[in-house]
């Protein structure tokens, strides 16, 4: 099972255990692709934002997390 922690603050250091997940899942990726969709909830996505959010799944999970903390906290922004 996924375990999914995405900082809602500034991130200091690795986030490490920010994304957990089961040796069942292939590598994460899928669990990343969540994450992201997550961070991108009431955004409107085309093909190719599906594939680039496919892409960045990709990514090491140090990265992602970054990613997907900027955009909740863009999102919480008092100006957003």
């Amino acid at each position: 099972m996924a375990e999914i922690n995405i900082p809602r603050g500034p991130i200091d250091s690795e986030p490490v255990g920010a994304i957990r997940y089961d040796v069942l899942t292939e590598n994460g990726i899928e669990v990343r692709r969540q994450a992201l969709l997550e961070a991108l909830t009431g955004v409107p996505l085309g093909a190719h934002d599906h594939a680039m959010v496919d892409a960045l799944a990709g990514w090491d999970t140090g990265p992602l997390v970054a990613v997907c903390s900027w955009l909740d906290r863009v999102r919480e922004a008092p100006d957003a």
